[in-house]
């Protein structure tokens, strides 16, 4: 055997390091400019509520649907999260609607699953208003999917934990389009910010 004919002999290669967790939610995320408050409870519902704000009614002074959506959706992926620990979840199908007007006060919501499958998570949220008149519904679907090192650091909350996602020192509030980062014309609408993340474009207004 000719030596000059050895192949080279080369170091291991060390594997690139997956990137790290974000922490959720972050200091600009909508959790925080909606000032929402979470609570879980033993009865493995979870609930939120969110204030009225003057920038988050529409032209007629009603809570807008859009500023709303976004705590149906954290109430019903916390209770999801629950069924598939230590898996993760993903939002497949939300339907919201509103059956009364909020235009002061908090709204509220309370979250239960209603079906489970292999792969998915149905769940309901009951809406209210602060006298716990109901105001509406929001059914929301989930995929199960496998827990992945990059998705997002969430603190697990047992039963009676209250987590509060107000800011201490919050930004100058700005009219909620703005805030999302939506420019309207007639041919198209866009969202320019990219820290929001829009479910459906039916949702914001």
């Amino acid at each position: 055997m000719d030596m000059t004919d050895t192949p080279e002999m080369t170091e291991p290669q060390t594997p690139e390091p997956r990137a790290a967790r974000a922490t959720y939610p972050g200091p600009r995320q909508i959790l925080r400019y909606l000032r929402i408050v979470q609570e879980n409870h033993a009865d493995n519902t979870v609930s939120a509520r969110t204030p009225v704000l003057g920038d988050l009614l529409d032209p007629g002074g009603e809570m807008r649907l859009g500023a709303i959506a976004p705590m149906c959706d954290l109430i019903s992926g916390a209770v999801s999260r629950q069924v598939v620990a230590p898996d993760w979840v993903a939002t497949l199908d939300f339907k919201i609607h509103l059956s009364k007007p909020v235009t002061s006060g908090w709204v509220h919501a309370r979250c239960r699953t209603v079906r489970v499958t292999k792969n998915n998570i149905v769940s309901s949220s009951r809406i209210a208003d602060d006298a716990g008149e109901p105001v509406g519904l929001a059914y929301v679907t989930f995929s199960r999917l496998p827990l992945r090192d990059d998705n997002p650091r969430i603190n697990s909350f047992g039963s009676g934990s209250v987590t509060d996602y107000r800011s201490e020192k919050e930004e100058p509030r700005i009219p909620f389009d703005d805030y999302l980062g939506l420019r309207f014309d007639p041919n198209q609408a866009r969202v320019d910010n990219p820290d929001v993340l829009v479910l459906y474009k039916e949702l914001i207004d």
